[in-house]
């Protein structure tokens, strides 16, 4: 990203601005010399390699404050907050306060990890254009929800690996949201839906969970489709209620659950699913 190499050396007071080669964990690094990215904001975590590269320096206590911060300072149309590798600790909920907004890791060696029944762990609520990406979740409390949308539109969650212990991702009242390529392990609930509309689940591995995709409430003409369920207590998918109507079930593999499919929905396309 620079021309030349940072060297961090100099001591700031906590919190006071500074420039990159004055760096050190308790300010936030500037320089005029330096191109500045508009919409888009970088967080390190206390063990990112290079801690040069960002906006904000997390010191692993209570991160949420910086990432917090940083979505914060995004454009009130939205933008990009990247987290670099490393493990980011939280005591608190990252709440998501606006809309356009995306959160983007470095793949699975960028951790949130909640330090005590911090749940949900990341949150937004009728923030549409949501994007989370490319980042692993892990809880240590009870009752630990991964990521909360509730009354979103078009959001998405991508390459997520989430290890929680009530559900790894829950969407409520969201239209036209996706989650895919991710991985929901070891919950009550790899996945759910509630009341949720023309939604795509597709191409994701959820195991050992009670359930592993559940879905309920007035939630219809959903697509689930191409995920990988296996080993899930109850089942692996799970249509609730007559509520739902008009779902597609298509493509899954659901093997080694108590019951691979259970389908209580109207209307419900079952097809090309195997099952044990």
């Amino acid at each position: 990203m620079f021309d030349t190499p940072i060297r961090h050396a100099a001591t700031k007071v906590p919190g006071e601005r500074g420039y990159a080669s004055e760096w050190n964990a308790d300010h936030i690094i500037t320089s005029d010399l330096l191109p500045r990215r508009s919409a888009t904001i970088i967080v390190a975590a206390s063990d990112s390699l290079d801690k040069g590269r960002a906006d904000y320096v997390c010191d692993g206590v209570a991160d949420q404050v910086e990432i917090i911060t940083a979505i914060d300072n995004l454009p009130a149309g939205g933008g990009k907050v990247v987290l670099l590798e490393g493990t980011y600790k939280i005591n608190d909920t990252i709440g998501i306060n606006k809309a356009n907004v995306t959160i983007e890791g470095q793949g699975k060696n960028t951790k949130i990890k909640e330090t005590g029944n911090v749940s949900p762990m990341i949150q937004a609520v009728g923030r549409d254009y949501t994007i989370i990406k490319m980042i692993a979740l892990e809880s240590i409390g009870e009752d630990v929800t991964g990521i909360s949308f509730t009354n979103q539109n078009h959001c998405k969650i991508e390459n997520v690996w989430s290890e929680t212990t009530a559900e790894c991702f829950y969407l409520y009242n969201c239209n036209y949201c996706t989650i895919t390529l991710s991985e929901g392990n070891n919950a009550t609930k790899g996945i759910q839906l509630w009341s949720c509309k023309y939604c795509i689940l597709s191409m994701n591995y959820v195991k050992n969970n009670i359930d592993g995709i559940d879905i309920r409430g007035d939630s219809d003409n959903n697509i689930i489709e191409s995920n990988i369920c296996m080993n899930n207590e109850d089942t692996g998918i799970l249509i609730a209620e007559a509520t739902c109507n008009k779902n597609l079930v298509h493509g899954n593999i659901c093997i080694g659950n108590g019951t691979d499919i259970n389908n209580q929905g109207r209307d419900t396309t079952l097809a090309d699913n195997v099952t044990t």
